[in-house]
């Protein structure tokens, strides 16, 4: 059976059409996978990977309307033929380890439903993050750029917090790391080194959007920055995120909240 994103966002991948395909292969049935630019890695487990040269967009879920599980804003997933991979035991390396523990920061800042940003974390709150936690932890912040090839339907934009987070020596972009890594190596994409840096961390400040889909499948802490999203009204955090990977789940809804919660857990 071969299974096709048709060029779907990327949370709506990695919930419904990664763990179908791995349920698939864990059957003895998959024949195939096909999704978009550098998905490779999230199909480790294919006897044969395609990607196409093709731009994420929400119409492609006209397209995609069979997939199991594609109507992702519900209380409660079907997790008959539902098995997510075991990314972080896949992955996990000797490689991308740091002399303290990891603390993943991601981030976005693009238009959202037609208006202007609302799910991000602002340059005052990630200063205040860069401040309490540097010493503790190895942080990596990570937000893709246009120049890193990749999209998700709508464009990025200019949040600034790059100027911000060179006042801060000790904090690593995931531009660093590649840039980095190959140097040395020459052969890691971006979404392999982003599955290697979360197979050795137990920690994630996520923001709506799919990058809390991805560090959910890695366990630890999740904390999700959440103002506005249909996963709130449904309750879809707490009620299924935790299954992708044992992920202990927190949500905040706004600045203040967050900062407290990070208080409490970290």
């Amino acid at each position: 059976m071969i299974t096709n994103s048709f060029g779907i966002e990327f949370g709506y991948e990695l919930i419904a059409v990664v763990p179908w395909a791995y349920y698939l292969h864990t059957k003895g049935e998959l024949t195939e996978t096909i999704s978009v630019k550098d998905m490779a890695p999230f199909y480790y487990f294919s006897p044969h990977h395609t990607e196409v040269d093709k731009r994420r967009h929400w119409d492609n879920m006209e397209i995609a309307k069979d997939i199991p599980n594609i109507r992702i804003h519900t209380p409660q997933l079907n997790t008959e033929k539902w098995t997510p991979p075991p990314f972080k035991e896949y992955y996990k390396n000797d490689t991308f380890k740091f002399d303290k523990p990891t603390l993943i920061v991601t981030n976005k800042y693009n238009i959202e439903w037609g208006g202007p940003p609302v799910n991000f974390i602002d340059l005052d709150t990630l200063q205040w993050i860069f401040e309490n936690y540097q010493d503790k932890y190895q942080i990596i912040y990570s937000r893709f750029l246009p120049q890193m090839g990749y999209d998700d339907t709508v464009d990025t934009m200019d949040l600034g917090e790059f100027k911000v987070v060179r006042e801060y020596p000790k904090v690593m972009t995931i531009q660093q790391l590649y840039n980095h890594a190959n140097y040395t190596s020459k052969n890691i994409t971006y979404n392999e080194l982003q599955l290697k840096l979360y197979a050795n961390c137990d920690k994630f400040i996520t923001v709506q959007g799919g990058q809390p889909v991805l560090a959910s499948y890695f366990g630890g802490v999740n904390i999700i920055f959440a103002r506005k999203g249909q996963e709130l009204g449904c309750f879809s955090y707490q009620n299924w995120y935790n299954l992708f990977g044992g992920s202990d789940i927190h949500i905040a809804r706004s600045y203040p909240f967050l900062k407290e919660t990070l208080r409490k857990l970290l």
